[in-house]
């Protein structure tokens, strides 16, 4: 798949956002500007998804519930506090009431997702076996990490390094 070129119509996005099935190993591409304008940066977009995909009685760990991770417009510029990164979704620590709730994170993963062509991911399913993501370039392969199963986060992500290079960079969880 090639990265298109096309700016999209709203400053500061690229216009892509990734979609991937964990259970059916597959992912497509969604037009950002689908959620633009009322859906106002990165959680404005997330917000907008779940509002539209998290019907009644879900829950954290259905494989229908989304996991969105989402960038602002000016991730990736010069603009000073602009690198956050927002996860979006249910989440079970308010169990036996999950809510929809939000987290954020800055460094250099966010800014790379858009140079790789993407304002955000939405992640759904369950894989039968563990995955990662290896997003590059407009493309995304979703790679098998049970070598990676049971390690810590540091030695995963440095098994991780040491297999796709020092450029990379990563985002884990577990």
């Amino acid at each position: 798949m090639t990265v298109s070129k096309t700016p999209c119509e709203y400053g500061g996005y690229t216009g892509r956002i990734l979609r991937v099935d964990l259970a059916r190993r597959t992912w497509d591409v969604e037009p950002t500007a689908a959620y633009l304008p009322h859906g106002i940066g990165g959680r404005g977009i997330a917000a907008e998804i779940a509002w539209n995909e998290i019907s009644a009685g879900c829950t954290a760990f259905d494989p229908i519930a989304p996991l969105i991770i989402m960038t602002g417009p000016l991730t990736g510029t010069m603009a000073p506090f602009s690198g956050r990164t927002t996860i979006c979704g249910l989440a079970p620590q308010g169990y036996p009431h999950e809510w929809y709730t939000r987290s954020s994170f800055g460094g250099h993963w966010g800014p790379e997702l858009k140079y790789a062509g993407f304002d955000g991911v939405v992640i759904t399913g369950r894989a039968d076996t563990p995955v990662y993501l290896e997003i590059e370039d407009g493309d995304c392969r979703i790679r098998d990490a049970r070598p990676l199963w049971g390690r810590g986060l540091i030695d995963a992500q440095k098994r991780l390094i040491d297999r796709l290079g020092p450029r990379w960079r990563i985002f884990s969880i577990g």
